[in-house]
């Protein structure tokens, strides 16, 4: 039976002051849910992501003269300019706080002290108003003024320090892993205090950070640091104290990654499958505690091995004759053409006015009865000024002009 199709926060309204994509990514996540999400931006120039024209050498303007990161992290949003710089500006966006739900930010605590949008001045206009912040390194301490960016979550967090080889520098994953981090949870935060004021009536503050996100992901490295008193050591392909849970370069230059901790149970068919069968009674590799010792000696003939075929040939193998858990490793290029990444709706199309159809990160979490989803394209700046001043805040036309004289819209 098919159900009349609903938004999880249908009804809500989310004003967005922020930049980049730590802040403007919460509010696409809630945007996707279905709140009505309004992007406060500086008239005549926009937040600051709209400028963003390459990263890591990589060109990010499209053909209408957009900006990638503007068409990933601002659709399902209205936008809005206002200076708030100008007693003028703050007092359109007292307003619309009367009128809204949620306000998220992600500017750093003295800019918010100087617009006048800290969390005591709004909540003195809306009492049940869910104020998020988001920041780098969290909102207490003495580096909570510190102007950041995703390297630095990643530095402070120990992400550079957990991955790569064991003997390489620090490793950075490009693509603002943290930056999204602090997002998601950002949004997390936010349904959660939508819930307590369900319960309660009573609006609160969220805060979070890249770091505090970027930790919380890394819950068992950190965990068993507390524990122990030490870090799990950095992975090293060539000695893998468990090859097979390791990965391995195939025959036409592509990775298998094989993760198997039931070792035992797999050994005896995965050396008949990739035909070296002499290895199950091979005295090194006969105990759990014996292939350890031997880790090199066996990486190193796992490197021979898997040099033999490609890597489709070998899932094909793994999959068919053995069946330890297993995976082709992916580039980026090959993860949009995955036909498991499709089929979840992990990549969407969406039609686009100006650059036609094009394909977005869809939402990772499947709701039956109330999905999420792209629900309009990214706005120009302050395309829906005029709508949201004159149809919702009940300004007058005359008004309006007047603002606009005065620059303050």
């Amino acid at each position: 039976m098919e159900h009349e199709e609903e938004s999880v926060l249908e009804g809500m309204r989310v004003i967005e002051c922020a930049g980049g994509i730590n802040g403007p990514g919460a509010g696409c996540i809630l945007g996707m849910l279905g709140a009505e999400v309004i992007k406060i931006e500086q008239p005549g120039v926009g937040a600051w992501e709209r400028g963003i024209d390459a990263v890591a050498g990589t060109g990010l303007q499209l053909p209408d003269g957009s900006a990638i990161p503007v068409h990933l992290f601002n659709h399902s949003k209205k936008s809005v300019t206002i200076d708030l710089n100008k007693q003028e500006g703050r007092e359109i966006l007292y307003r619309l706080v009367q009128r809204s739900d949620v306000f998220i930010t992600n500017y750093r605590p003295s800019v918010i002290e100087r617009l006048k949008i800290d969390y005591e001045t709004l909540s003195g206009y809306n009492a049940r108003l869910i104020y998020g912040t988001t920041s780098a390194l969290g909102g207490k301490g003495p580096e909570r003024e510190r102007r950041s960016f995703d390297y630095i979550g990643q530095a402070r967090s120990g992400m550079m320090m957990a991955m790569g080889e064991r003997n390489d520098s620090p490793t950075v994953m490009v693509g603002a892993p943290t930056d999204q981090l602090g997002a998601i949870m950002l949004a997390f935060g936010v349904l959660a205090a939508m819930i307590a004021r369900e319960r309660t009536g009573h609006g609160q503050r969220v805060d979070t950070s890249m770091m505090g996100a970027a930790l919380f992901m890394q819950a068992l490295h950190l965990g068993i640091c507390l524990f122990r008193g030490k870090e799990l050591k950095r992975h090293s392909r060539a000695d893998a104290k468990a090859p097979l849970s390791n990965y391995y370069k195939c025959k036409d230059g592509k990775w298998i990654l094989l993760t198997e901790i039931q070792v035992q149970r797999f050994w005896s068919r995965f050396c008949d499958a990739l035909g070296m069968g002499e290895l199950t009674d091979d005295p090194r590799f006969m105990t759990p505690e014996r292939m350890r010792e031997h880790a090199g000696e066996l990486v190193k003939i796992l490197d021979e091995v898997f040099a033999t075929r490609t890597r489709d040939e070998w899932m094909k193998i793994l999959d068919e004759k053995v069946g330890l858990a297993c995976s082709p490793i992916h580039t980026m290029s090959e993860v949009t053409e995955d036909p498991q990444v499709l089929e979840n709706g992990y990549i969407v199309e969406f039609d686009h006015p100006t650059l036609g159809t094009i394909r977005l990160p869809g939402f990772p979490v499947t709701l039956t009865r109330t999905p999420a989803k792209i629900r309009s394209r990214a706005p120009e700046v302050g395309e829906h000024t005029e709508e949201v001043l004159v149809d919702l805040l009940g300004y007058s036309w005359e008004e309006i002009e007047e603002f606009k004289n005065r620059e303050v819209i």
